[in-house]
């Protein structure tokens, strides 16, 4: 079986364990083999690396007034770095409307054509609220944002926005923090699978957080993980493959699975571990 430009995860199984000598591989045996030896296989990689570039997730966690703690993502591994945007006064409002690649700001907004060009426009309540997108040109008579991708769902009227005049890189802090006077955060904390950040924050604040998943709970047919399928396809089937000659007992076992060992050294080496990358410890 031919792997697509697209690759599907039991197509992949499947390529490997033919080219692994079993010619007429049954849907059963694939099925098997995804199951179980094609997740080890998964278990291996992640265990010899934590950090792969290909694999870099980001998302939008809005923060709201006076809560600290929020939840990360289900398939989260470590952070990498979390960003707050913020903004001064009239750079906080509600949309007049929008559409699939612009935005009509408040009425009352008052800047000049183009003042607006490369900030990051978030919304944070409302429709579409959790989405960001970067402005490429505003129009002070129109009062319209135009911007650099479609959005997911457009705003409407009911959305409120902050437009991200500042931003900041949190630090991690080791051990728990006194609350202080509600502001902008600065710190954050990781227990389990929930961040704390310090100060509790005093208004809605988008927080872009850039995380490594964990391999082995990513979504098999989800986008980041075909991505990672296509770009490391030959380093997987060897692995399968390996996988197959131990299932059926092949006598070339031994010298395929010395062939897998080296390249998973080698994507060790190439993408470093979470120990080798961690940030503000």
């Amino acid at each position: 079986m031919a792997i697509p430009s697209t690759p599907t995860w039991t197509a992949t199984i499947s390529a490997a364990m033919i080219a692994a000598g079993q010619l007429n591989v049954s849907f059963a045996q694939v099925s098997n083999m995804a199951a179980r030896g094609a997740q080890d296989v998964k278990t291996e990689l992640w265990d010899a690396s934590r950090y792969d570039v290909l694999l870099t997730t980001e998302t939008v966690v809005l923060v709201t007034t006076g809560t600290s703690a929020f939840t990360v993502p289900p398939d989260f591994d470590h952070e990498q770095t979390l960003v707050v945007y913020y903004a001064g006064e009239g750079l906080r409002d509600r949309a007049q409307a929008g559409n699939n690649q612009a935005i009509t700001l408040a009425s009352a907004d008052g800047a000049a054509d183009a003042a607006y060009n490369g900030y990051y426009l978030f919304l944070v309540a409302g429709t579409g609220a959790g989405q960001y997108n970067q402005i490429t040109f505003n129009t002070e008579s129109t009062k319209v944002a135009s911007l650099t991708h479609v959005w997911t769902t457009n705003p409407d009227s009911t959305t409120d926005y902050l437009i991200g005049q500042l931003s900041r890189e949190l630090t991690r802090a080791g051990d728990r923090v006194a609350p202080t006077v509600p502001s902008i955060p600065s710190v954050y904390r990781l227990t389990g699978y929930t961040l704390t950040i310090e100060p509790p924050p005093d208004h809605i604040y988008p927080i872009v957080l850039t995380y490594s998943p964990n391999l082995t709970m990513l979504d098999e047919t989800g986008t980041p993980f075909v991505k990672w399928l296509k770009e490391r396809m030959a380093l997987i089937k060897q692995g399968i493959r390996v996988q197959t000659m131990m299932l059926f007992d092949d006598d070339r076992y031994d010298q395929e699975l010395v062939k897998w060992e080296v390249m998973k050294a080698k994507y060790g080496a190439q993408n470093p571990t979470y120990s080798q990358v961690e940030r503000h410890r």
